[in-house]
């Protein structure tokens, strides 16, 4: 299947849409399984992606955190695993920016 012009320039808008954001295109796949299931665990968000381990995915959540997509409403500041996940407005916002209708 080929891409014509106007989808490869569809694609290339929304590539560069997710790095104007600071983010990698991980980091899009992470938030969308984050906004699909809310309160997801980090593990759990791992292993729905097909993931090993929560490492593969803990990057991409403290970026989302940091950058504002995403929040991590555990209960103890001192627990280093993810473990309350939910998408902030601004995630759902460049959700549905981003994401294909």
């Amino acid at each position: 299947m080929t891409m014509g012009h106007s989808g490869a320039s569809e694609f290339f808008v929304r590539l560069r849409m997710i790095e104007n954001a600071n983010l990698k295109p991980r980091d899009i796949v992470v938030l969308y399984a984050v906004r699909a299931t809310p309160g997801m665990m980090g593990l759990e968000l791992a292993k729905k992606l097909g993931y090993r381990s929560r490492s593969n995915v803990q990057d991409c959540v403290i970026r989302l955190v940091k950058h504002g997509y995403a929040v991590d409403r555990r209960v103890a500041d001192t627990q280093q695993t993810p473990n309350d996940l939910h998408c902030t407005p601004a995630g759902e916002l460049l959700l549905s920016d981003i994401v294909p209708k």
